[in-house]
């Protein structure tokens, strides 16, 4: 899909909602999610929250790990503190029986499983308490079938076929809906599953991101960057696949065209350590800089002039969304899920993946170019405004959620 034009929202073609007779209580929706990690996954569900429609719905949230840096944005959004779970990492399926207490306690209506192992737990419990599930199809990795890698030996070939057999067996029985993170990963899983797939229509609330400008300098002083320094800045978390070390090459590169350029890195992880090594190994380790996990990246994206995102595969990129609502231009390298929202040469550029060098250039080429970044920034934010209002995730899980529980209430 090459741009927003041709891409048919779910939310564009999905009926009315369905009327709750007088007198029949709202359905109970239980989320079930690993953390409350700041995380695309995460915002996706607190969007939920804010928008739910409470004469119709009500939704809880439990957790596999508590503790996390969206803990209190969650129990702002619902009124209630999202529910930790039992859980080891060493003992999962110990937590099965916790969350069937739990969906008994609560009397639930469907749950909703988003991620590896929350989803086996939770199709096992939901099999207990014979409730149906929604199934959140987040990113482009195929989750059914066995799970080995190459050259293991027999046994555990054998092993594993045997595992992601029983795991197979257990979704189909589970599920009756899913929700697809963009058309891309529907493509993937439509020959895989045989239950409906609707993509999600994403949610971005832009007033998040008015006033920005107005504290860019300020913003800009408060991290020790000059106010006239081309600044880059990715927010995602620092883990495999996400491509910041690509980042801090292509700022390797980009210093003899661009010697005072800043790369800022906005998100937490176990890369860290290693990310931070090889800033300091490839000369750039003073112009870097690591943030971590914030609450202020609507003002970080403000102060920065390019949005840069490495990442190797992505279900949506709802980082590139927060940019263009912020009117950054976007140099991204390309994933086919961005393809429906980055126009290319309007909203932003997309390169080859694994071209340094390419988005080096590209990089530099929209910094040079202020009128042409501007442009695309402005084209990005209207794009937003247009494609993705704060209401359309609850729309978009509610109708899903009708679907399944259609006859069952």
């Amino acid at each position: 899909m090459s741009s927003l034009a041709t891409v048919a929202r779910a939310g564009e073609t999905t009926a009315d909602p369905i009327a709750v007779p007088e007198g029949v209580r709202q359905a109970r929706v239980l989320h079930l999610l690993p953390d409350l990690a700041i995380g695309g996954g995460q915002t996706i569900v607190l969007n939920h929250l804010l928008h739910v429609d409470r004469d119709r719905y009500d939704v809880r949230v439990a957790v596999l790990e508590g503790g996390g840096a969206m803990t209190d944005a969650f129990t702002e959004a619902t009124g209630h503190a999202p529910i930790e779970v039992p859980f080891s990492s060493s003992l999962p399926w110990a937590s099965v029986l916790p969350i069937a207490r739990l969906i008994r306690r609560l009397d639930i209506d469907l749950l909703h499983v988003h991620s590896d192992v929350d989803r086996k737990l939770g199709h096992a419990a939901a099999r207990l308490t014979r409730i149906p599930v929604a199934g959140h199809l987040h990113a482009e990795w195929i989750h059914l079938g066995p799970k080995v890698s190459d050259g293991a030996p027999g046994w555990r070939v054998a092993q594993a076929r045997a595992a992601g057999w029983g795991r197979d067996r257990l979704e189909r029985a589970a599920v009756r809906g899913y929700v697809a993170e963009s058309a891309r990963v529907l493509d993937l899983f439509r020959p895989l599953v045989e239950q409906p797939i609707t993509v999600l229509d994403q949610a971005l609330p832009v007033d998040r991101f008015v006033g920005i400008a107005d504290r860019r300098a300020e913003v800009r002083a408060s991290l020790g960057i000059a106010p006239d320094a081309p600044v880059l800045i990715c927010v995602s978390r620092l883990v495999p696949g996400k491509g910041q070390g690509r980042l801090i090459e292509m700022v390797a590169q980009l210093r003899a065209q661009l010697p005072d350029v800043v790369l800022v890195l906005v998100g937490g992880g176990p890369l860290q350590e290693e990310l931070e090594a090889k800033a300091r190994d490839l000369g750039v380790g003073d112009v870097v800089r690591f943030l971590g996990d914030r609450h202020d990246v609507p003002d970080l994206l403000g102060a920065a002039d390019v949005f840069a995102f490495g990442s190797e595969n992505e279900g949506f990129g709802l980082a590139l969304l927060e940019a263009m609502a912020a009117s950054l231009p976007v140099v991204a390298m390309r994933c086919p899920a961005f393809e429906e929202f980055v126009v290319e040469g309007v909203t932003g550029v997309l390169v080859p993946q694994g071209d340094v060098a390419g988005m080096a250039r590209a990089v530099a080429d929209v910094v040079r170019s202020p009128d042409r970044g501007a442009g695309l920034g402005a084209a990005g934010r209207e794009v937003v405004a247009r494609q993705f209002p704060p209401t359309a995730v609850a729309r978009c899980f509610e109708g899903v959620y009708d679907e399944i529980l259609k006859g069952q209430r």
